[in-house]
């Protein structure tokens, strides 16, 4: 390895980790806060709360490498564009281009490495971390619940409460929509009050209380009150060993071939949702043809078209509410679909950011030839703002469908590539740009 490398390596190795550490420090902690409300008065141990922060730590690696990466070239060539060591090594016959080749080939190192991460170190991390978490959630199940709001985490129901009393693990006034009823409609579930329990396996009891159960098929309804019901739902690795996580099935806490498998199943649901749908529509459809009549029979006639008419219109608007409720419930699947595609093009986006930041991050630098801390973290943390709102945004857009999930995930890689281009460009050719020289000069006014 030619000693410029190793030179330049030295340059941007602390740098590097000192970002890393301080990005990982701050995005951990916003997570954990975020946790504190579930958390907090359970007299957990120093050491539970140590590996909750280890864990949400690692599951930020994705975001907080690339913008490490950044920051650590921004002050690492900025402090020898300032030092005018750059001007010496051009002046010295060598190209800029091939101070390029060195880092751009540590920042394909370190993409492999979170291709490793993004496949199979971070969906374990998650896995870990939310089974712990789950696990002390579900000494008291009602947390998980907020009075007011539907709770739709766990599959098949949708569970609402007005209020909830947490020291007997009770609540009042639920609202229970069953959707794992093989029927054209939800089971609608009523209940005055009800306690939850767990029964240290992957499913959550509920009982329910002085409540009635309304079960509307496509042709009946029907209608049963209760005193005591009795409720079970799968909950998957809410079991109370945090290693027994065998049971998660959500995307997250899947590996890339995990996860391919889970999309497939997904889209053949969808499609066999589609052709049940088309079928039950066409038997509404179907219309039987009346045998001719003699003129004798007349009335007879006129009294079947009436009740032939009655029954058509029942049969329109039982379509129309089948098609009302298959379009929510299609809705949904499409929304499930869209999440689990974006997870997966964002597993193979996300990794290529590290060459796109270490290319931004060497650009800057160069241009803006200020080294320290001040100006390269200032530029680090807007690069850090704008990577979390790009991908909010496409994350958002892919799940509400505005664009496909692949956009959405390779977002903030198609908006920042050319402009890191242009200043790559800029910076290889030695040429300033105004905006360059603007923050320059207002740099030496707050200096001076």
């Amino acid at each position: 390895m030619p000693r410029i490398y190793t030179w330049i390596y030295r340059a941007f190795t602390g740098p590097f980790i000192a970002s890393l550490a301080v990005i990982l420090f701050i995005l951990a902690l916003q997570m954990l806060l975020a946790l504190l409300e579930k958390l907090a008065g359970r007299g957990l141990p120093a050491i539970t709360w140590a590996e909750i922060f280890v864990r949400a730590s690692q599951l930020h690696l994705l975001l907080g490498i690339p913008i490490a990466i950044m920051a650590g070239a921004l002050i690492s060539f900025g402090n020898l564009a300032e030092r005018k060591e750059l001007v010496a090594l051009k002046s010295s016959g060598m190209n800029p281009l091939k101070l390029y080749i060195p880092m751009m080939g540590l920042a394909a190192c370190l993409s492999l490495f979170a291709f490793y991460l993004s496949f199979q170190a971070i969906p374990k991390s998650h896995q870990r971390l939310w089974t712990l978490v789950y696990n002390i959630a579900s000494t008291k199940p009602t947390m998980q619940l907020q009075p007011g709001r539907f709770y739709q985490d766990i599959d098949g129901f949708a569970i609402r409460v007005s209020a909830i009393e947490e020291e007997k693990d009770m609540v009042y006034d639920v609202i229970i929509y069953d959707y794992t009823v093989a029927k054209a409609s939800p089971e609608i579930i009523i209940a005055d009050s009800g306690k939850l329990a767990t029964d240290g396996t992957s499913e959550l009891i509920m009982w329910l209380y002085d409540g009635v159960r309304h079960d509307e098929d496509a042709r009946e309804y029907g209608r049963a009150y209760f005193d005591t019901l009795m409720i079970r739902m799968a909950m998957e690795g809410f079991g109370t060993d945090t290693s027994s996580t065998n049971h998660f099935e959500h995307f997250r806490f899947q590996n890339f071939g995990q996860l391919t498998q889970t999309i497939d199943s997904l889209q053949q649901q969808l499609w066999r949702f589609q052709k049940q749908f088309e079928q039950r529509a066409n038997a509404y459809l179907a219309i039987d043809s009346l045998p001719p009549q003699d003129i004798s029979d007349s009335l007879k006639m006129s009294n079947q078209r009436e009740e032939d008419t009655s029954a058509a219109l029942a049969k329109a608007k039982s379509l129309q509410k089948m098609a009302s409720y298959q379009a929510i419930a299609m809705n949904h699947k499409r929304t499930h679909l869209q999440k689990h595609l974006f997870e997966w093009h964002r597993r193979i986006a996300e990794p290529l950011n590290c060459m796109l930041f270490m290319l931004l991050g060497l650009s800057l630098g160069i241009l803006l030839k200020k080294g320290g801390l001040a100006l390269p973290g200032l530029v680090a943390l807007g690069g850090l703002v704008l990577a979390y709102l790009l991908q909010g945004l496409g994350k958002d857009f892919a799940v509400r469908g505005i664009l496909a999930a692949w956009i959405g995930a390779w977002l903030p890689i198609l908006l920042l590539t050319p402009p890191a281009l242009w200043l790559t460009y800029l910076a290889i050719t030695d040429k300033r740009i105004s905006i360059q020289q603007k923050i320059s000069q207002l740099w030496r006014r707050e200096t001076y």
